[in-house]
């Protein structure tokens, strides 16, 4: 035997077996270390870095495809420059990678000038490489990309054992990304639903709305900020409890049976009204929807609970009870006051009500009566239906004149009517507004009968001095009116007076005696007066 070569033959056995256990250590320390992060970025740049660590290469990079068949996408690479891998010399290696990746085969290249097979390439010659391996990246039968490198050095810097080691490297790094972009799947999947989730909860933060969700238990799962506005209570302490012990007696009540067939049978029951007390408060209005929280599942719906919506309504709805008052107490002014004095004094009440509520207050008015002289002579020969259309006709006079002055119609008395003046609204010269009223009349009916009327005449009482005026009656039944001493001495004074004059009293009189005509009379006895009343003939007046 020659022992020395035997010798010679067994060092060298000894050393590849030395090698191949360093490429195993090699490749352990290397797939441990590719595998110790899930983040695609840092899997990507440590399979290159240990890929050209393990097979001693010069250059190396790394493509993946986005999707299978997709286009390749070069993620890593390591001593190469980003142009270059842009230009056409980088033909070779793309038409490597190709081969690789259709065929699912690694490629070992000793000597890629001497190999006709790539020497035909430019790009060969241009960069001048030499030894080459690449490797798929597969993933259960799924090619991902592949990997690349390269040494321009000498040929034969990698042998079949390096292209072994490449490809079982290869697979162990296509788990590896694989891994990194399932996480990376899962994380952005989880920044969706936390993105979703926060909407919601943004969503259900700035609903006005009360929204809350109840499991088939009736045990709430959601209650939204405007629920606990409306309820009263915290979500934490509402959060897990019986719907009944926080919403409330006086809600709970209006919704348990529509609550059950809303579980039991899937049905939504929309626009509950519920008006009554709630959360301290002595009433609130709340609109509540009510709909199925439902599954769907092989086809098939499972209920998961009740969704609740509640919409406070309660200041809408005190804010149009409100308005109707108001509008009926505007109708109710209108039809208190539109017949008996002018249109612009109602218009001023209707704007400033509160003066007209139920009661009076004492102030200074000036009162004129007047009535129709012989009326009940005349009422006697003529026909009822004559007698009533001379009696409206007179009466309307009278009335246009009281109003045009800015007189309050009291009421009609048979052939007589009361007014006064410096109410509703105050009027600064009131007293003489109803002399100018008196006088008016007393031409109006001369008026008329000079366009052919039948001769009538009104004796008219004028007296200014204090009265109560206000709403007197029921709240179902009032008018108002004028009560007082003042009211009596107008009267008398009318009924003394002749047809077509006008009596002044002297309280009147001395409020317009720089406006008027008058003549004092001799004092008059007046009914209910211990004293005589001094009175003044009205002959002329500036209008």
């Amino acid at each position: 035997m020659d022992w020395p070569q035997a010798g010679a033959s067994a060092i060298r056995a000894g050393a590849v077996d030395v090698l191949t256990k360093q490429r195993l250590v090699s490749l352990v320390r290397a797939s441990q270390l590719i595998n110790s992060s899930l983040v695609l970025e840092e899997v990507l740049q440590r399979v290159l870095d240990a890929l050209i660590e393990v097979t001693g290469a010069e250059r190396g990079f790394l493509v993946l495809a986005d999707q299978p068949g997709g286009e390749l996408t070069v993620k890593v690479a390591r001593n190469y420059e980003r142009r270059t891998l842009a230009e056409e010399t980088f033909q070779i290696s793309q038409t490597l990678l190709t081969r690789v990746i259709q065929t699912g085969q690694a490629i070992h290249c000793v000597d890629a000038l001497a190999d006709p097979t790539y020497s035909r390439f430019a790009s060969v010659t241009d960069l001048q490489l030499r030894s080459i391996l690449a490797a798929p990246l597969k993933s259960r039968d799924k090619t991902l990309g592949a990997v690349y490198v390269d040494s321009r050095l000498r040929a034969g810097v990698f042998d079949d054992d390096d292209l072994e080691l490449m490809a079982a490297f290869a697979s162990q790094a296509a788990a590896a990304i694989e891994n990194a972009r399932l996480y990376q799947d899962l994380r952005l999947q989880i920044a969706e639903v936390a993105a979703l989730r926060d909407y919601q909860e943004n969503v259900l933060r700035s609903t006005a709305n009360a929204i809350i969700t109840l499991d088939p238990d009736g045990l709430i799962t959601v209650f939204n900020g405007a629920a606990e506005t409306i309820f009263g209570i915290s979500s934490d302490d509402a959060i897990g409890r019986p719907y009944h012990e926080v919403l409330g007696l006086t809600v709970t009540t209006r919704l348990l049976s529509r609550m059950a067939r809303v579980m039991s049978r899937g049905e939504r029951v929309a626009e509950i009204e519920i008006d009554g007390p709630l959360n301290g408060r002595e009433r609130a209005v709340l609109r509540i929807s009510l709909s199925p929280l439902k599954s769907s599942i092989d086809g098939g719906q499972r209920g998961l609970g009740v969704v609740l919506v509640a919409d406070d309504v309660t200041e809408a709805r005190l804010a149009a009870e409100a308005s109707a008052r108001e509008a009926a107490e505007k109708e109710r002014i209108r039809a208190l006051f539109g017949h008996y004095v002018a249109p612009s004094v109602v218009e001023h009440l209707l704007a400033s009500t509160e003066q007209l509520r139920l009661g009076g207050s004492r102030q200074q008015v000036s009162v004129l009566f007047a009535d129709i002289r012989g009326f009940s002579a005349m009422a006697e020969t003529l026909p009822p239906e004559e007698v009533v259309a001379l009696l409206n006709r007179y009466l309307g006079v009278a009335t246009n004149s009281i109003l045009c002055d800015g007189g309050t119609l009291d009421k009609y008395i048979g052939d007589a009517v009361m007014a006064f003046f410096n109410a509703p609204l105050p009027q600064e010269d009131h007293a003489l507004q109803a002399v100018r009223a008196a006088a008016l009349l007393q031409r109006a009916v001369r008026a008329e009968a000079a366009a052919g009327g039948p001769a009538v005449g009104f004796g008219v009482g004028v007296n200014t001095g204090e009265a109560i005026v206000g709403n007197i009656g029921t709240p179902q039944l009032m008018n108002y009116t004028v009560i007082g001493d003042a009211v009596n001495v107008a009267q008398r004074l009318q009924s003394v007076a002749c047809a077509g004059e006008v009596l002044l009293s002297e309280s009147t009189y001395e409020a317009v005696k720089d406006h008027v005509d008058a003549e004092e009379l001799p004092p008059i006895e007046v009914k209910g007066r211990r004293a005589p009343v001094r009175a003044y003939r009205l002959r002329d007046v500036e209008l």
